[in-house]
């Protein structure tokens, strides 16, 4: 078990530096390596709470805040798992 956690993050940790050499080489502070999305900039309060907390977003997993992979929107598993309930819909 010990030495499968050290390849996974061995792997995590190459990863994220091919990652950062992409982003550099391309001159991009933010996109996709091997449709994984990088976020290189320096991050936020808004950018920070829209993906974390997001209520118009649908998707479940949002980019990173910073670094390489995704961000939970804690809104949208809240209500798939119906904590939250939706709003009704109020046009007429």
């Amino acid at each position: 078990m010990r030495r499968t956690m050290s390849l996974w993050r061995t792997a995590v940790m190459l990863f994220t530096i091919a990652a950062a050499v992409h982003a550099y080489r391309t001159k991009q502070s933010q996109g996709r390596y091997y449709n994984v999305p990088f976020e290189f900039r320096i991050p936020t309060i808004e950018r920070a709470k829209n993906r974390v907390w997001n209520p118009n977003d649908r998707r479940l997993f949002n980019p990173n805040i910073f670094g390489v992979g995704w961000t939970l929107n804690l809104h949208e598993a809240a209500r798939r798992l119906d904590i939250i309930e939706e709003p009704a819909d109020t046009s007429v």
